[in-house]
């Protein structure tokens, strides 16, 4: 039987694989009980690894096959874990929101407790996660720096979620391998490494000088302290991240030097070409020559693992060639420190505290729309009743010039509270008979960026006939992890583009509704590649009747024969409120058939308007067209802090603003409806071109909107 979901449960990521697993369970412990101390909901605390796919458990030796460090008989003892303790704190329970402080691993290594040790995949605990109807994951890697492979798993674990699960959001945290707690944790460590050496050694008064170091804490008592200006601090940090993570290890590194106050710092790394730790232990060496440096290497890592088995080896190898390195001490990595329990407690926080004042900005969202009633019209600037251009019997639509008559300019926001009465607001705007086309906006698998099944259930059953569902492919529908061209070899792989797009619509339960409608689906990625689309010079022919001149007249090539064929029916652009530029306009970029349309973004956003409004004029000339961005289920607020990721930044939902923006043409909708979310379209490049191309009335730019309509969206 499979277990409910929890309400807070935390998968902890670890970049390397701990010691054993008496040392997990303890982390795990403390972690739960500051979890039941401070957000008040029980919580299941959990760990997983992030290593690449291998087969279960992984059968790996200790080290790994590398050039260097030589090959050791056994791994490096784990008897310094620092204190800490589980705090005597009991494991919890919880409800729907999982918190996943991943565990990110590279697998087991090692014989003995070392080899016993396996964490699961992130990928099976995501999958466990969803089949309980987790809604949201958090995962908080619990590394100083990822390495690149360490990233891109954990950014594809994250990806195919939402392919799988299109209910389960994961959120993860970018660790600061600088948090002050730590730093203070390691300077500790190296204060202790020095007065174990000043135990040890039988001739302390070689370092003797200025009096005892308080940096040094209470590790030695009575013992002679050395010069400062005669230590010298190394900090050895992996290196095989991003540059980003290698300038933090120097910022570290810089930290720990004036906190110590000694005479010299630097850095090496053991998996960088440049400054490799043998290569900085040389030049140590040379610096000890020359001032008499005592180094104390300071191993930037949280616990004893494959790392510090490379460590002890290369700075055992360099004192066996190198006399005067044998008194250099090295520092005990932080272990079950009580910095690294609450390192990792205040990145979970952090994200549970976001998630929460999401959470409850939604509700008052929901709370500010009265209930019951009937749907609430709001008409800006509306001169005259809906247009009448649909009964021309020529069937052909306007242009998509929304300035030209009262008709084809009318607009309106609808506080939606039944959403039984969208025929009635169709009608009202001009939509009264059918069939009818539909562009839906269905560019991915991020949660609540793309149409809805609910959104589209309601939409397809408010039409006045059936319905054509009109998309097309694009590289970001599918599973991603592909290793051909999409700009150049996409048409040889239109077989798994296509089974991947099927599996899109069905795992979204957007199939579904098709299906219930019985609403037929035009790809116009496919007519393309079949090469069954209008004569450009047809298309031209028709433009011309309409005075219509184009930016890029190619996209006349790319009109399938199947729409065409359509001509003079009703065209619904149905967008979602993901910005201020990105609604019913931009959703006309799914009309462009190349999977990939980089191109088409152009070097600025003006160029991508005009795009944009040539696709409007085209479809505008063929069919009669209404722009309808809704925010009924969610609205898209980007943010640089925002729970959710896309490919094209963080983001933030809006739970249930309920309104909607439409006009007959596409400018208005999008002009009322990035006005709803805070933007002057007058002082927008994007609407400058939109102004310029296709035209609409001022008043819909300068119109006062109410303002509770508009703080739904902030």
């Amino acid at each position: 039987m499979t277990p409910p979901p929890a309400a807070a449960q935390f998968v902890v990521a670890i970049a390397e694989p701990p010691p054993d697993a008496s040392y997990v369970a303890r982390l795990l412990a403390a972690l739960r009980g500051q979890c039941q101390r401070y957000l008040g909901v029980s919580a299941e605390v959990t760990a997983a690894s992030l290593q690449p796919a291998v087969s279960w458990p992984p059968a790996v030796s200790w080290p790994p096959a590398v050039s260097w460090p030589p090959a050791v008989s056994r791994p490096p003892a784990a008897s310094a874990l620092a204190g800490g303790g589980d705090s005597g704190l009991a494991s919890a329970q919880g409800d729907d929101t999982v918190i996943g402080v991943g565990l990110v691993g590279t697998g087991g290594e090692g014989s003995g407790p070392h080899r016993q040790h396996l964490l699961p995949p992130l990928a099976d605990v995501i999958a466990s996660a969803g089949a309980r109807g987790q809604r949201n994951l958090f995962v908080v890697p619990a590394s100083l720096g990822l390495s690149l492979p360490a990233k891109e798993l954990l950014s594809s674990c994250a990806r195919d979620s939402g392919r799988a699960y299109p209910h389960l959001a994961i959120h993860y945290s970018e660790p600061d391998p600088c948090d002050p707690a730590l730093l203070g944790a390691f300077v500790g460590q190296a204060s202790a490494a020095l007065g174990r050496l000043m135990q040890e050694t039988t001739h302390p008064e070689g370092l003797a000088g200025g009096g005892p170091d308080p940096a040094a804490g209470s590790a030695v008592v009575g013992a002679p302290m050395p010069d400062r200006n005669r230590l010298g601090v190394l900090l050895v940090a992996a290196g095989d991240s991003d540059a980003d993570s290698r300038a933090r290890a120097y910022q570290a590194m810089r930290l720990i030097w004036e906190h110590m106050g000694v005479g010299r710092g630097e850095v090496a790394f053991l998996r960088h070409t440049r400054r490799s730790l043998p290569e900085t232990l040389r030049d140590c060496l040379a610096a000890s020559a020359v001032d008499g440096l005592c180094w104390i290497i300071v191993p930037h890592y949280l616990w004893h693992a494959t790392h510090m088995g490379y460590l002890a080896v290369i700075c055992d190898e360099f004192a066996k060639r190198h006399l005067e390195a044998q008194s250099w001490p090295v520092a005990e990595p932080l272990g079950l420190h009580s910095s690294v329990i609450a390192w990792l407690w205040q990145q979970m926080f952090t994200l549970w505290d976001a998630h929460v004042r999401v959470r409850r900005s939604r509700r008052v969202s929901a709370r500010r729309r009265p209930l019951g009633g009937g749907n609430q019209v709001y008409r800006l600037g509306a001169r005259g009743g809906p247009s009448d251009d649909n009964d021309d019997d020529s069937g052909d639509g306007d242009s998509g010039d929304d300035g030209d008559d009262g008709g084809a300019a009318q607009g309106m926001i609808v506080d939606v509270r039944d959403t039984g009465g969208l025929a009635e607001i169709l009608r009202a705007i001009g939509i009264e008979r059918g069939p009818v086309l539909v562009k839906v906006s269905c560019h991915g698998y991020a949660p609540g960026t793309y149409i809805g099944p609910e959104v589209l259930d309601a939409v397809l059953g408010a039409l006045p006939g059936p319905a054509h569902v009109i998309e097309g492919h694009t590289s970001s529908r599918n599973g991603g992890d592909v290793t051909w061209d999409w700009e150049r070899d996409s048409r040889e792989n239109r077989q798994w583009i296509y089974e991947e797009d099927q599996v899109y619509w069905r795992q979204t339960g957007l199939a579904q509704v098709l299906e219930r409608h019985r609403a037929s689906y035009i790809n116009v990625t496919e007519a393309w590649w079949d090469e069954d689309c209008v004569p450009a010079a047809e298309i031209q022919a028709i433009l011309d009747q309409h005075q219509i001149e184009l930016h890029h007249r190619e996209i006349m090539e790319y009109v399938p024969r199947r729409l065409f064929a359509l001509r003079g029916t009703p065209f619904i652009s149905l967008a979602r409120f993901k910005g201020p530029t990105r609604l019913s306009l931009a959703n006309l970029f799914g009309l462009l058939p190349m999977p990939l349309r980089t191109v088409w973004h152009g070097p600025n956003i003006s160029y991508m308007a005009r795009v944009c409004c040539d696709l409007a004029k085209l479809y505008g000339a063929l069919f009669p067209s209404y722009g309808l961005v809704e925010a009924l289920d969610v609205a898209v607020r980007w943010d640089r802090q925002g729970q959710y990721r896309s490919r094209w930044g963080n983001y933030d939902l809006i739970e249930r603003p309920g309104v909607i923006a439409l006009s007959r043409g596409l400018a208005v909708a999008d002009v009322l409806a990035s006005r709803l979310q805070g933007q002057d379209v007058g002082r927008s490049a994007f609407f400058d071109v939109v102004q310029s191309e296709l035209g609409y009335p001022e008043i819909y730019a300068t119109a006062p909107i109410d303002e509770e309509l508009r703080a739904r969206f902030l």
